[in-house]
């Protein structure tokens, strides 16, 4: 008899974290993220949601905010990926046929320049080290010749800066500054040349009045000077965690930084968003204050966005079903008030655990090639003849015979109880690990003509041996 796992294309061995889809991982290997995406037509709809609120936010010129709602596994990653690969044009992406409408109805793309920040919010400190720290980085990394956003708090360092100078001597002091910046900004020209600062101008900038702890334009004599001092004596300062103005404040300095620098948008990736809040949930006040902060991505007090801001909030559902019973009801109240402060104001972008059967096939029942599929269709039909009055109960609530042979050599039945578990599985017990585990680990010799099994609670040889969690 020939085994099922000769016709599929599976890996040798399951590793932890081999369906755990890294964000900024899937954005530098375009190639792989296209190719193992399965794109169903929800997904296309889902797609065309994201973009329409993005449309929405380039026509209207205001920021916009949204939760990409999907439990563990559903490939919300995957999606962020994909998306920031579309909206920059990559060709990858549109080589897909599926997508091809979406391009055609979406024609601003490729032709705004829009700046993409993918942000891994797990082990961030607070919101504003991570967003604002990560757009220094970016600018930092992309755009070297630009000056520094102005978005510290900043009062200490001109402090430190007047406590050097005094130290070292204005000649001394403004020698090096002036040195220092003519060699950071050498592809500026004459504008290098021109920055040259004294006692005067020094004392005048360092002075000037700024809104709030920083001077919030980036072209004022205050925002430079802070610039320059990074530039020469402070450049660690940047790299220095806690030293951010507010969140409301550093998103306008953002928005009129990147257009600047030519963009007509910004478009924040918040991964995991939701799982660091609360994973933070037993720091006392920490949920509630930064669930605070996110209406500022959307909703701003600092009316000055001189371009829109669109965020993306990887959410696997609300957090106060994280906090478990062990939370105060204090907390979950607190919580729950903060989050329902937040539903109206936000859209949600749904990505449907309906998709799963499509993803199954995509990518864990892949043929290993066209005699192999052959193979595997022949088994299939056999398979179903032989099933007689079974197949109703294989084929589930909602399934089919073309369902069915699209999974084989599972079946929609386990489909269908993978995705009542789907809300319940951990990040590393996806459903995609789980059916894979199963063909690769539990029943390597699963052969040709047999199902595998659903709800099985006799004792299974040792190498048949159904996860607990299936059972």
């Amino acid at each position: 008899m020939t085994r099922i796992h000769d016709l599929l294309d599976l890996p040798e061995a399951i590793r932890k974290g081999d369906f755990v889809q890294d964000l900024t991982g899937g954005i530098g290997n375009p190639d792989r993220t296209v190719r193992d995406y399965a794109i169903t037509p929800k997904i296309v709809q889902t797609f065309e949601h994201a973009l329409s609120i993005i449309g929405s936010a380039l026509r209207d010129g205001r920021s916009q905010a949204a939760y990409l709602h999907g439990s563990f596994g559903a490939g919300k990653s995957h999606f962020m990926a994909l998306l920031d690969l579309m909206l920059a044009d990559h060709p990858a992406p549109w080589s897909r046929g599926e997508l091809h409408t979406l391009r055609s109805k979406n024609e601003w793309i490729g032709k705004k320049r829009l700046l993409q920040l993918p942000i891994h919010m797990l082990g961030a400190q607070d919101m504003e080290s991570k967003i604002l720290g990560s757009y220094v980085a970016w600018v930092a990394k992309n755009h070297p010749e630009a000056p520094t956003p102005a978005i510290y708090a900043d009062q200490g360092l001109f402090d430190d800066a007047r406590d050097l100078r005094r130290r070292m001597g204005d000649d001394k002091f403004f020698e090096e500054l002036n040195g220092g910046v003519k060699q950071a900004a050498s592809g500026w020209g004459k504008l290098a040349e021109a920055r040259k600062w004294d006692a005067a101008t020094f004392e005048a900038a360092a002075g000037a009045t700024y809104v709030g702890e920083v001077d919030r334009d980036s072209q004022s004599p205050r925002a430079k000077l802070f610039s320059d001092l990074v530039r020469t004596f402070f450049k660690s300062w940047t790299a220095q965690q806690g030293r951010f103005v507010d969140l409301d404040t550093g998103l306008g300095v953002m928005s009129r930084h990147a257009k600047s620098l030519g963009f007509d948008a910004i478009v924040l990736y918040l991964d995991e968003l939701v799982l660091w809040l609360a994973g933070n949930a037993g720091v006392p006040g920490f949920v509630g204050r930064e669930t605070q902060k996110m209406v500022k991505l959307k909703e701003a007090q600092d009316a000055d966005r001189a371009i829109p801001i669109v965020s993306f909030m990887a959410r696997q559902r609300d957090i106060s079903q994280f906090l478990g019973e062990h939370a105060s009801g204090s907390l979950r109240a607190e919580t729950q008030r903060n989050m329902s402060h937040h539903e109206g104001r936000f859209e949600v972008v749904e990505l449907a655990d309906s998709n799963l059967p499509a993803i199954v096939a995509h990518r864990v029942v892949r043929p290993k090639d066209d005699s192999s599929a052959q193979k595997l269709a022949d088994d299939f039909a056999k398979t179903w003849r032989a099933a007689g009055q079974a197949q109703s109960v294989l084929i589930g609530s909602e399934g089919d015979e073309a369902d069915f042979k699209k999974v084989y050599p599972f079946s929609p039945a386990l489909i269908e109880a993978l995705v009542a578990l789907s809300e319940c599985l951990q990040r590393e017990r996806t459903a995609i690990r789980i059916l894979m585990e199963l063909l690769v680990t539990h029943l390597p010799d699963l052969e040709t003509g047999r199902v595998v099994p659903v709800g099985d609670r006799s004792t299974p040889s040792p190498r048949a041996k159904i996860p607990s969690t299936i059972q």
